[in-house]
């Protein structure tokens, strides 16, 4: 509903194992620096509230990332929505096509 009110269009796909490891700040040739200097791991906590609407059931998920940069929104849905998954698996006992429906998303950077 909100992306229609922004004039956007949801969509939600399964990631590959290159996709998370971008999204969430995992060993990646595209997230290495150049010149091979450590660089500097923020943590965030990704809270998401969804629905599985054809199942009737509504949960949240919260864990911590850490990457050097702060994730987008755009981000935070693709590193929350396997997650999401997980947890209504885990509620109905089995696999299936789950398709969630996300309500709410936090980021929160994590003071050391």
């Amino acid at each position: 509903m909100i992306d229609s009110l922004l004039g956007r269009l949801g969509m939600s796909r399964y990631m590959s194992g290159e996709d998370h490891a971008r999204l969430s700040g995992g060993t990646s040739r595209a997230l290495a620096p150049a010149d091979g200097a450590r660089q500097k791991v923020r943590h965030f906590q990704i809270r998401a509230d969804f629905a599985e609407y054809d199942e009737r059931i509504g949960a949240s998920v919260a864990f911590v990332v850490g990457r050097d940069t702060e994730p987008t929104r755009e981000e935070a849905e693709h590193i929350a929505f396997p997650a999401m998954v997980d947890e209504i698996t885990r509620i109905r006992g089995q696999e299936g096509d789950w398709r969630p429906a996300l309500s709410r998303l936090e980021v929160r950077e994590l003071l050391d």
